[in-house]
């Protein structure tokens, strides 16, 4: 009996008023804690913003510099070419005064191919720039071939202010001479025709080249499809320049049969008149 006496005289309760104060003390420490935390984290938050605004600042800076270094590059451009221009013209006058009148065609021609390829910003040019430049270019052919090659444009002057991608066909000539002419010496013919079909751009050119047999063809218009796995070069730039600028709207066709020459046709849906 004497102990459960003492162990109850060991229990002290304690004040309900005493209790209440304590569990107010334990929420406002709890309270402290959970803002500290939310604190940290906006801190935390704040820390990575200002990291990005950092980045985005450096990377101002960085562009700036770079624009100013491109714009430099550009100045630098545009005077090479005006001296390259000046020297081209100089050579001119030269083989005027020696009688080299061939020679004197060719260095003009390749003064406009340059100038074409050079002052050209545009995504459109029309089509009878297209075919001055594409003149131009086989002028220079012609200078090295003669009576070996024969050139026949008929494009009807009703399509020459429509707007054709730049620098389109030019390549596509290219080709003739790096593909369909190869090892030929005599009896080369390239024909170009245009027409307006049912509101359809159509420009065709056709070699009457060495040709490609059917593996070699179809070899061909599978590159030309899967165009993004290859380095982008002849046939298959050109197609990538219509795809990026029409979409779906256009049909780029070839046919060609081993000994009989090749044909690309161009077929554009929907062009910008």
């Amino acid at each position: 009996m004497n102990n459960c006496s003492n162990l109850n005289e060991e229990i002290q309760v304690v004040p309900k008023a005493t209790l209440n104060a304590l569990l107010q003390q334990i929420k406002k420490l709890s309270k402290n804690i959970e803002n500290y935390y939310i604190f940290k984290n906006i801190e935390l938050q704040l820390n990575k913003k200002e990291e990005i605004i950092q980045d985005i600042v450096r990377n101002e800076i960085e562009l700036e510099k770079s624009l100013k270094s491109t714009k430099k590059k550009v100045l630098n451009i545009q005077i090479n070419n005006h001296f390259l221009f000046n020297t081209l013209n100089d050579i001119a006058g030269l083989a005027v005064k020696e009688d080299a009148f061939k020679t004197y065609q060719s260095i003009i021609d390749i003064s406009k191919i340059l100038r074409y390829t050079t002052v050209s910003q545009n995504n459109f040019i029309q089509l009878k720039n297209e075919i001055e430049y594409m003149k131009n270019y086989m002028n220079l052919q012609k200078l090295r071939y003669g009576d070996k090659l024969k050139i026949k444009i008929d494009v009807p002057t009703c399509m020459y202010d429509k707007n054709v991608p730049f620098n389109c066909l030019q390549p596509i000539v290219e080709n003739c001479f790096i593909h369909g002419f190869k090892d030929m010496k005599n009896n080369m013919e390239i024909n170009i025709i245009g027409k307006i079909d049912k509101n359809n751009l159509i420009i065709e050119i056709n070699d009457n080249g060495i040709g490609l047999n059917e593996e070699e063809l179809n070899k061909l218009r599978f590159r030309i499809s899967e165009h993004e796995k290859y380095e982008l070069r002849g046939l298959m730039m050109v197609y990538y320049k219509l795809e990026l600028l029409y979409g779906n709207d256009f049909d780029f066709a070839i046919e060609s049969s081993e000994g009989k020459g090749t044909k690309v046709k161009i077929t554009l849906s929907k062009y910008i008149s």
